[in-house]
């Protein structure tokens, strides 16, 4: 095998290769074979999670994420195993390097939070959102905290907004950094939460060998988990003894470990925890991971919509451990969507469509479970072929780059594009006649649908969405068939050239009307 099938592994190793060796080489390890290890991996961590008393549990949940960092690593070892029975390499670039060369020691840290001199600036930071955030309440009361029933952590979103407003509630926010306990990152693990992590480890190399044939040697991976649980368990048992306790505690970002720490502390000492939705997606892809990562941590999970509370609400009431840790999923009687959909609607429409914004996909090197075709080495390959297709239709092409890799793509794609667009999609829709959408997992999606614009969506999800939010979203966008194949994503190039031949009209608001309009406040409880 010669150097122009030497297998990137990243955007970065990419660049440096040079984009002509996509297709030489097929990706060694399918979307199929790596979902299928993902669920394994996430039965092992259940079966230990489940075997737990309260307390550990609480805190092996909040580490879920060690799961998906474990599956990176793994899906790392079988791609350079299998590139090198083909007698081939594999080029490790800055993206790629935490799974291909993982540093342990620095892994085990969990967050570079520094409790010491920060604390009084932090503090400040918290005074100062204290008096923004609970604007909804008088002067006095916002400088005097007099009623403080709620801690808020992470950014105060609109939904959190929402929710605060709704029940005219006092929230102090904090920072991590004034949460801290002094020397928490010198803590040891209690034996539950070590054996716990022993046993998930152990069973997820036997679920590797047993599809790819050779064992992962995982004794720094266990090390390193019981240095971020330790880690984890200091958190947990300073803040479970803390004085001055909470009715609530509001929490954002709520897949981070730090944060369901939080929770689980405040939670077990008698507190309510409440979660937070992220982003515009309605739920009409069920993603049953998300039981793990986000709402089995807290009591309360706020969604912005009452049908997307009953789509969350019914991923959770399918997985195992909703049988154990219950939950209520609700919503807020929120106006944004209905707002912003009217708001758009008297946007002029463009005549026909002659500008078109394809939209980016994120390009690190992380491969998602659940999502068809959504790796790097897929989607660079797609967009690629879709602004070739575009281009030589005589489309103008605007790139609207995601901002987790602005810098990593431009050369690659920059050039032959019309414009690349690194501004939020918020300021800058109105300067395209249509959009393309290659999946529906970001934030953009939700805002898109709000807009006058026609949407072109390439239909990988399928079988993923729910029946009754997919027959309203093919009624909204113009739907090209599309699936994942062994090398590659591959759509209708004849079926996408049509729908954009169309003349814009006033596009189908009935999914919007439905899914993201206020409707009644409480979603289906799980039990």
């Amino acid at each position: 095998m010669n150097t122009q099938t030497t297998l990137p592994t990243d955007i970065n190793s990419l660049a440096s290769i040079g984009i002509e060796c996509l297709g030489e080489l097929p990706w060694p390890v399918s979307d199929e074979e790596y979902f299928t290890l993902m669920r394994g991996y996430r039965d092992a961590f259940e079966e230990a999670l489940l075997s737990l008393d309260p307390e550990h549990q609480g805190v092996l949940l909040a580490d879920f994420s060690y799961i998906a960092l474990l599956a990176q690593v793994s899906h790392a070892e079988a791609v350079k195993v299998r590139v090198r029975k083909m007698g081939g390499r594999v080029e490790v670039g800055r993206l790629a390097q935490s799974a291909y060369d993982p540093d342990w020691r620095a892994l085990g840290s969990i967050q570079s939070h520094d409790p010491g001199w920060s604390r009084i600036v932090f503090r400040l930071k918290g005074l100062a959102k204290d008096l923004k955030f609970n604007d909804h309440l008088s002067l006095l009361r916002r400088c005097t905290g007099s009623d403080r029933k709620a801690l808020g952590i992470g950014s105060f979103s609109r939904l959190k907004g929402e929710y605060v407003r709704e029940r005219g509630i006092f929230v102090r926010n904090v920072y991590m950094q004034n949460l801290l306990p002094s020397r928490w990152s010198d803590g040891k693990a209690p034996q539950a939460l070590t054996t716990a992590a022993e046993d998930i480890v152990d069973r997820i190399d036997n679920i590797f060998s047993s599809k790819f044939g050779f064992t992962l040697h995982l004794v720094d991976a266990v090390a390193c988990w019981k240095n971020r649980l330790g880690v984890l368990y200091t958190l947990y048992e300073a803040l479970r003894d803390r004085k001055g306790l909470p009715d609530e505690v509001l929490v954002t970002e709520a897949a981070r470990p730090l944060h369901k720490t939080v929770a689980a502390a405040f939670r077990a000492a008698g507190a309510r925890a409440v979660g937070f939705h992220h982003g515009n997606s309605m739920g009409g892809v069920a993603w049953d991971m998300g039981c793990y990562t986000e709402l089995s941590a807290y009591d309360v999970f706020v969604c912005p919509t009452r049908a997307c509370a009953k789509a969350y609400a019914d991923d959770y009431a399918a997985c195992t451990v909703s049988r154990h840790l219950p939950i209520s999923v609700v919503a807020t009687d929120s106006t944004h969507y209905k707002r912003l959909h009217q708001s758009m609607a008297s946007k002029s429409l463009p005549k026909r469509i002659e500008s078109v914004m394809l939209m980016g996909s994120p390009m690190n090197a992380n491969r998602y479970y659940g999502f068809p075709g959504y790796f790097f080495y897929y989607q660079i390959a797609l967009e690629l072929k879709l602004v070739h297709l575009l281009a030589s239709k005589g489309y103008r092409v605007l790139y609207k780059v995601h901002p987790e890799c602005i810098n990593d793509v431009l050369d690659l794609i920059g050039p032959i594009c019309n414009e690349v667009l690194a501004e939020p999609f918020e300021s800058c829709w109105e300067r395209a006649d249509a959009f393309i959408f290659k999946q529906t997992a970001t934030t953009t999606f939700g805002f898109a649908l709000c807009t006058n614009r026609p949407i072109v969506l390439l239909d990988t999800e399928r079988s993923f969405w729910r029946e009754d939010h997919y027959a309203l979203i093919k009624r909204r966008c113009r739907m090209v068939p599309a699936r994942m194949e062994h090398d590659g994503v591959t759509f209708d190039e004849d079926a996408l050239i049509e729908v954009l031949s169309r003349k814009p009209e006033p596009p189908d608001d009935s999914y919007v009307r439905e899914f993201m309009y206020p409707g009644i406040k409480v979603g289906k409880a799980s039990s």
